[in-house]
């Protein structure tokens, strides 16, 4: 609905106030022509779902819904919206379904009840809605409503992925990496993470990355490692900056350098990735002690001239010598060796955890929360399925 959100609009009114005892004249207030714009676009646009919500049509009903359950384009009205969308659904249309099913799951605006909300999801999901699919494909996974099972999780994933949904795509492949379900195959895993990872899926992206990294099912590659997790990072995927950050902190695959590190490690930190913030406090550990340990240049005492040292001096000066205290400094002696400024920190073999986001049909962007290995490892993502 990004697109409806788009058309809000906004009118900027300036008008001078009047101060002191003469009064002032008052100057029109000046309108933003966009905005007006926007604003004519918007009550056009709900007129027109309102005409074509009551001469019965389906979607026009269910996207005025969605206009009153958000409220951008008129003032939020849960009752109308629940209204608009059971007249969607008793004419069959499977957004509608996949919607009213959420809200059954969740108690949005009725009460919570998860018999009616599998029914509405898999009626939707039966027409081929992908989104549907992958929602109940989740629900069997998690076993929400329904009892759980491994191969209806599989199936409706993979209706969905055959549709080109990327989540559904990313899904599969973390079902063949981790063989949930399934028998561990990591050539299927890799083949459904790049579909995903060609529709700018992050978490697939970071998924590849990983799978290069520790070579799993293939030779190790620390360079493609590299290009999978710039390229989610780059869009803000906090397990890719963390990831990144790691290379950078232990020179793997490139030149060591804390500064990239550091910066990969705060972008991550910005959005709450929690083993950041351990890594983050080692780092300024680390590069306090090293700055301790650096060698410095001890400042020599200042000489006090003898009477024949002071004429000699002057006597230099006279003649147009350079004078002692502006002659070149000769630098004492260094080692070529640079000590390094951080420890590599040490692996350890605890499992990654995650804890999925439920699952929303108005979400394209859903994605799981996963939690990193150790200090200094490579995040590996989450041994559970995105909605």
């Amino acid at each position: 609905m990004s697109f409806y959100k788009n058309l809000g609009c906004v009118l900027m009114v300036i008008a001078p106030l009047a101060w002191g005892v003469e009064a002032e004249l008052l100057h029109p207030p000046l309108i933003d022509k966009a905005a007006a714009e926007q604003s004519k676009a918007a009550s056009a646009l709900l007129a027109n779902y309102q005409r074509l919500a009551e001469q019965g049509q389906a979607e026009a009903q269910y996207q005025l819904s969605q206009l009153y359950a958000e409220g951008t384009e008129v003032s939020q009205d849960l009752s109308l919206a629940l209204n608009w969308l059971k007249k969607s659904v008793d004419q069959g249309f499977a957004p509608a379904e996949l919607e009213l099913g959420n809200w059954y799951l969740t108690g949005k605006a009725v009460e919570k009840d998860l018999g009616k909300a599998i029914e509405l999801i898999k009626k939707s999901a039966e027409k081929g809605y992908a989104k549907a699919q992958l929602s109940l494909g989740f629900r069997y996974y998690k076993g929400e409503g329904v009892k759980k099972d491994l191969q209806q999780t599989y199936d409706w994933f993979y209706k969905a992925a055959e549709q080109g949904n990327s989540h559904g795509q990313y899904n599969l492949g973390l079902i063949y990496e981790r063989g949930l379900g399934k028998d561990q195959n990591m050539k299927q895993a890799m083949d459904w993470y790049e579909k995903a990872a060609a529709q700018d899926h992050l978490p697939a992206q970071d998924g590849l990355g990983i799978i290069y990294y520790k070579g799993e099912g293939v030779p190790i590659d620390l360079k493609k490692a590299q290009h999978w997790f710039e390229k989610a990072a780059g869009k803000g995927y906090a397990n890719s900056q963390y990831n990144l950050g790691v290379l950078y902190y232990k020179g793997e695959g490139v030149d060591r350098d804390l500064k990239q590190a550091e910066h990969w490690f705060k972008q991550a930190l910005t959005q709450g990735h929690v083993p950041t913030v351990q890594l983050m406090q080692k780092l300024a550990q680390d590069k306090a002690a090293a700055e301790k340990d650096a060698p410095k240049e001890v400042a020599k005492e200042p000489k006090t001239e003898t009477g024949a040292e002071s004429k000699a001096v002057k006597k230099e000066e006279a003649v147009g010598a350079v004078p002692a205290d502006k002659k070149a400094k000769v630098e004492p002696p260094h080692s070529d060796e640079v000590p390094d400024a951080v420890e590599k920190p040490v692996k350890k073999d605890a499992e990654a955890t995650s804890v999925p986001n439920k699952d929303s049909s108005n979400s394209e962007d859903t994605e799981s929360t996963m939690l990193p290995k150790s200090d200094g490892e490579v995040a590996k993502p989450a041994s559970s399925v995105t909605p």
